[in-house]
């Protein structure tokens, strides 16, 4: 995982000829971006891996156009990248529909070549998927959708809900959380995730608004059907 710097863009911004960060920055296929940040002294990015380890740094950036900002682990790699206050709360969300969420000042900031520290216990063959740092309240809103892992996405959108995050009780810092969606039919696995302030905005394989049932549903309730599978979701 690296830092980059993105070149200030001048003059309006125009969709049809827009492309994605990625492309912009001449990235390899296999990279995504998960965020855009300024960084300054006072500026404390929260970063979560698949493995479940959580890192916190702080004010130790380079005067580089790119630097790595943590050591990971072989087949390790970062779900999740966000702007972090210690008045934070970090959740985790793993596609075996695990939910974990403990207070940001449970992980002390470390500097750019630390590997972090444990955040979620992740059970033998899952991973996490999701991870964010966010000021919560009561309106703070958790989209999951599960599916079949041995589907394509196209032909099984599978199901999905909204609950509170209220629903869900913290928890330490490396433990395993709580169950976050209940599997049904042949459905073993969440591919998609997000935790926002509501509104939420859910987007389609189309790339086109899908809509999701919003009325808040128990934390370990199942989904309702998809007309297409979750490829992005949002807040305004």
């Amino acid at each position: 995982v690296h830092a980059s710097d993105i070149p200030a863009a001048e003059g309006v911004f125009d969709p049809a000829s827009s492309v994605s960060v990625a492309e912009f920055l001449g990235l390899a296929k296999n990279i995504r971006v998960l965020g855009a940040f300024e960084l300054d002294e006072k500026t404390t990015i929260a970063l979560g891996t698949q493995q479940g380890i959580v890192k916190r740094i702080s004010g130790d950036w380079l005067p580089k156009s790119e630097f790595e900002v943590i050591s990971l682990k072989p087949d390790d790699s970062v779900v999740g990248a966000s702007l972090s206050t210690d008045k934070d709360e970090l959740i985790f969300v793993t596609d075996d529909a695990q939910l974990l969420r403990f207070q940001a000042d449970a992980v002390r900031p470390q500097g750019r070549g630390a590997a972090g520290m444990a955040g979620i216990k992740v059970a033998d063959g899952a991973k996490a998927i999701f991870f964010t740092s966010i000021k919560s309240s009561k309106d703070t809103v958790v989209l999951t959708a599960a599916n079949n892992s041995d589907s394509l996405g196209a032909v099984d959108s599978g199901s999905a809900k909204i609950s509170l995050l209220t629903e869900f009780p913290p928890k330490g810092r490396a433990t395993g959380g709580v169950r976050a969606q209940k599997f049904i039919r042949d459905e073993n696995q969440l591919y998609f995730a997000f935790v926002c302030n509501s509104p939420i905005l859910v987007s389609g394989s189309s790339g086109k608004p899908l809509e999701v049932e919003t009325k808040p549903a128990k934390r370990d309730a199942s989904g309702t059907p998809l007309a297409s599978t979750i490829v992005s979701a949002g807040s305004h």
